[in-house]
């Protein structure tokens, strides 16, 4: 929201802004249960940072990685979280 004020003649400009967060999580199966996903699983991350990294939000602002982490890891499922932000006027 803009709102335009008279301020010692001149014209302000005010802008209200937030930060927007999202979570993608990105599931595999894993090749053994001593760590041998985490090759393909590395790849497959890489994948999607680099398909977010240098792109906009519909307002105009870069997303940024926040952080990467394993969420639950078990013999049949690996899950990883990707935490995103972007800045958004309001």
């Amino acid at each position: 929201m803009k709102e335009n004020q008279r301020v010692n003649g001149g014209t302000a400009t005010t802008v209200v802004s937030t930060q927007i967060v999202v979570s993608i999580i990105i599931a595999g199966k894993p090749d053994n249960v001593y760590g041998a996903h985490k090759v393909g699983m590395a790849h497959q991350l890489d994948l999607v940072r680099n398909a977010i990294k240098g792109k906009k939000s519909p307002t105009n602002h870069v997303w940024r990685f926040m952080v990467e982490a394993p969420a639950v890891l078990n013999n049949d499922v690996v899950l990883w979280v990707q935490r995103w932000s972007t800045a958004c006027n309001v």
